[in-house]
């Protein structure tokens, strides 16, 4: 299950958001404090092989803000951006991690490229043997750097989603997926929900 929601939020919601990221019309830095990351999703074995696999998977930096992970709230600004969550549809049971990926266009990024596919959770671990979850992508600004779907061996792309202002993807996190980075865009942001169902 994959599912696309245009419009997903009111329109001034979609705003503040957009302004607490970015701030496109204020000449002032964001409100978020990023972190970086070496890497995008983890450097397990079945992670480092798909890039060995595929001369178009690769893996970069990235800048990240943790708003709530494992049971606990990690950020100020959690209260602004529970409302995505509370207003979609799904009957949740409990939040396993929200954060927002910052990446940017790389000097040696060529078309086709895409970061390596990882699924949300890790489907072997004794945590999740007896949970369902669901992932949403909701995308912050107008961008590109299409978020990308595979089928279950990452040998052929299902799906692409382009990214929009106020657009949300539903999937199962187990579905394996990934992003193309921004290539005429400077900067790609998007927030990331994993929730029990």
């Amino acid at each position: 299950m994959i599912k696309v929601i245009d419009n997903y939020l009111p329109k001034e919601y979609v705003d503040n958001i957009e302004e607490l990221f970015l701030k496109p019309e204020i000449d002032s830095s964001s409100e978020i404090a990023w972190f970086y990351n070496d890497y995008t999703a983890s450097k397990d074995a079945d992670y480092l092989k798909r890039i060995k696999d595929n001369k178009h998977f690769f893996d970069s930096y990235q800048f990240t803000h943790i708003f709530y992970n494992m049971g606990e709230e990690k950020s100020k600004h959690f209260g602004k951006i529970i409302k995505i969550l509370e207003d979609t549809k799904i009957q949740w049971q409990g939040i396993e991690r929200i954060k927002a990926n910052f990446t940017t266009n790389l000097t040696n990024y060529k078309p086709g490229d895409i970061v390596v596919p990882h699924q949300d959770i890790r489907p072997n671990s004794d945590y999740y043997k007896n949970k369902k979850a669901i992932s949403i992508i909701y995308y912050v600004h107008d961008t590109d750097g299409d978020t990308v779907f595979y089928d279950k061996e990452c040998k052929k792309i299902i799906k692409k989603i382009t990214p929009k202002k106020g657009r949300a993807v539903i999937f199962d996190s187990l579905i394996f997926h990934s992003f193309m980075r921004p290539i005429k865009s400077e900067k790609r942001v998007v927030i990331n929900f994993i929730v029990n169902v």
